[in-house]
């Protein structure tokens, strides 16, 4: 195998879709990406996620999505290996053509060899949409 550079993402995908209101789009992805940065010297991060749209009620969809992610940020004075976890589900309505709203949570939890460097978050967003 090729050695990787900075900034290079290899990515390895499988999508399904499915016609039938009944079965959910599923996609998921295992992914490495490294990077240079401002606030980190070099991050490299491993990562797995999966993604699934449900159409079971006529123009109102669900999403679900899981993900894991391995981390290891070096900084000039110090490091961190990190693991995250996250969970999110979003409910959509389409109004009209032209107009949409949508509402997602998302629990994340970040656990770390850094002391106080780990969190939970959870996250709310409400949107609307309208296209011209």
């Amino acid at each position: 195998m090729a050695p990787r550079e900075a900034g290079v993402v290899e990515k390895c995908a499988f999508d399904r879709r499915q016609a039938d209101r009944q079965r959910p789009e599923v996609e998921s992805a295992d992914d490495r990406e490294s990077q240079l940065g401002i606030n980190t010297d070099y991050l490299q991060l491993y990562f797995v996620r999966a993604q699934a749209a449900w159409n079971i009620i006529r123009k109102v969809g669900i999403v679900t999505e899981f993900f894991y992610e391995n981390g290891e940020e070096t900084r000039i004075h110090s490091g961190e290996m990190f693991d995250r976890f996250g969970a999110a589900i979003t409910l959509s309505h389409q109004f009209t053509e032209k107009l949409n709203t949508h509402l997602t949570y998302r629990f994340t939890t970040k656990d770390s060899d850094l002391p106080l460097r780990g969190y939970q978050q959870n996250y709310l967003l409400l949107g609307l949409n309208y296209r011209f």
